[in-house]
């Protein structure tokens, strides 16, 4: 008889849809950690990522009986996870807080402080580069790189044309090593 853990996304997602508690469990073991860094690459908060993670399940599971496999899983949950970002950024922009007045008192000089003491500058600058990227590029490249969605995926979440997606990756990119030689000072990349 086959193990939850050899089922693939799919299938779990199916059957947590009729009632199967221990399929989202390992659904949700699966995808815990990949959705928090997620949020952290846009919020740079532990916490608050560890939140919005939950609510995504929260939304996935009130809506697993609804599931039918129409793209992998994945994409489904990433675009669960993207409306939860947006809606999220409208909310603080309503309540006046720019995304780097939140950033700057949401921990950031002590993530700051920390990557110095324990040797994480190169982190540190490659997040605060991604900081200072337009959305549009940041998101595709957080998609592709730290979520190692494809771009085909990517097309389907965003909505967007897949030559969008190539486009932006290929702009970011571009974008990614300019600011950070300004940021660094350095020309490594």
């Amino acid at each position: 008889m086959p193990q939850l853990t050899d089922k693939n996304d799919e299938d779990l997602m199916l059957l947590t849809g009729k009632g199967n508690k221990k399929a989202f469990e390992e659904l949700v073991k699966r995808h815990t950690r990949p959705l928090q860094n997620y949020f952290y690459r846009y919020f740079r908060n532990t916490e608050d990522s560890k939140d919005y993670a939950q609510q995504v399940f929260v939304q996935i599971f009130q809506s697993a009986k609804r599931y039918r496999r129409l793209s992998k899983f994945t994409t489904w949950m990433y675009t669960v996870a993207r409306n939860i970002y947006i809606n999220e950024i409208a909310r603080r922009q309503k309540v006046r807080f720019s995304p780097l007045e939140f950033a700057e008192n949401k921990g950031t000089r002590r993530n700051m402080v920390e990557d110095a003491v324990t040797g994480k500058d190169t982190a540190y600058f490659v997040r605060k580069t991604l900081d200072a990227l337009p959305a549009e590029f940041k998101e595709v490249l957080v998609l592709q790189v730290y979520q190692d969605l494809k771009c085909a995926e990517i097309a389907k979440l965003l909505k967007i044309p897949e030559g969008t997606v190539w486009s932006r990756l290929h702009y970011g990119l571009k974008l990614f090593k300019k600011e950070y030689e300004k940021v660094t000072g350095e020309h490594e990349l």
